[in-house]
């Protein structure tokens, strides 16, 4: 084909693809944050029941009385209600809705928490900070598993931070169910109340060294994890096959 058959290519410099504008989709992670948003929502609402009676129970709430009945070696015990007669006692007080006591401020605390750790990671992510590797000596095994476990904890103590008063309020609208109250309503009702009675302190009452430390064990049992392990090595064993020596970890 000659020359004049042939079309003229424009070679310029590469034009990046256009990014999301307000008139476009959202991307694929938001697309994700979103979805997993929703699915952390009904898991909550699912389960907020058995942690509503849960909570009854640890704050000594006992209206109902013990059962008497036998343990596996037949004597007489007393049993406190299992979670199904407690529940069954809430419904008859306060109806079915009453199973749901205090799950909206929970559902907002747990969206908060889940956003808030994603705009951490998003503005400090993790891809900056070298991995572990095997090839790493112990020194910069360690000084890369300190910078993780920083970036760990730093989501956590955000997180919480951000979410920590609705969880507060939660917990609150729960327990009113002890003394029949009802001075915790609403979310914004509930910060109005808690803001002239307490200030900015009541929001982070609840707050014990043991969930902190919890936290942190969290943190770093996930970055810890991630520690390079030894391959397997064989042991040498002059009168055995290869395919039957033993593989033992290195020290």
């Amino acid at each position: 084909m000659g020359a004049e058959g042939m079309a003229a290519v424009t070679v310029g410099p590469r034009v990046p693809p256009a990014a999301a504008g307000p008139g476009m989709g959202p991307g694929p992670a938001e697309g994700a944050d979103a979805l997993f948003v929703a699915l952390s929502a009904g898991f909550t609402t699912l389960s907020h029941p058995l942690l509503y009676v849960k909570l009854l129970v640890q704050v000594g709430h006992e209206p109902l009385p013990p059962t008497v009945g036998r343990n596996l070696l037949g004597r007489k015990v007393l049993y406190l209600p299992g979670f199904f007669t407690y529940a069954r006692h809430i419904v008859e007080v306060d109806g079915k809705r009453g199973l749901f006591r205090g799950l909206a401020p929970r559902i907002l605390s747990s969206t908060l928490s889940t956003i808030s750790r994603g705009r951490v990671k998003k503005a400090f992510p993790l891809e900056d900070i070298e991995h572990v590797s095997n090839k790493d000596d112990v020194k910069t095994s360690l000084l890369k598993v300190a910078k993780e476990t920083s970036h760990e904890m730093m989501m956590q103590c955000v997180s919480r931070v951000i979410s920590h008063p609705l969880h507060v309020i939660s917990m609150r609208c729960m327990v009113q169910f002890v003394g029949r109250e009802v001075k915790y309503r609403g979310v914004f009702s509930s910060i109005g109340t808690i803001w002239k009675e307490e200030g900015l302190l009541g929001f982070f009452v609840y707050v014990s060294l043991s969930e902190f430390l919890a936290n942190l064990t969290q943190s770093e049992t996930f970055v810890f994890d991630q520690l390079p392990h030894p391959a397997p090595a064989l042991i040498p064993n002059s009168h055995l096959p290869a395919e039957r020596q033993v593989a033992v970890p290195t020290p």
